[in-house]
């Protein structure tokens, strides 16, 4: 088994969790409201979260990661993934240059 892709960044992770959250607590909070219409906000919020937190954990995020993955993790020909590239943790000598990123000498990244 080869060595593992490199993770995505984080905010390649907050963008996908945003996006795939928020139908599914639409979709829960619709179908569960003439269930849970007499309960009080709290309550419903208590039985609502972790049915949301369950179908993001064992259902969507593993398919949505499994389907984006290669473009998550896109590779330079240097062998390194972008995300590292301009994340400054990473790679404190990245520069962001107006338009596209830079590595550091100003040569652009291949997109």
């Amino acid at each position: 088994m080869g060595p593992h892709p490199p993770a995505p960044s984080r905010w390649q992770r907050w963008l996908l969790t945003s996006a795939a959250i928020y139908p599914v607590i639409t979709v829960l909070a619709i179908g569960t409201a003439p269930i849970l219409r007499g309960l009080p906000l709290p309550l419903r919020l208590a039985i609502l979260v972790p049915l949301t937190v369950a179908v993001m954990q064992w259902v969507l995020t593993p398919s949505l990661y499994r389907r984006v993955r290669d473009r998550l993790t896109r590779r330079t020909p240097t062998g390194t993934s972008q995300s590292s590239l301009i994340d400054p943790v990473k790679n404190p000598d990245a520069t962001v240059c107006p338009g596209h990123v830079c590595r550091t000498g100003g040569e652009p990244i291949p997109r």
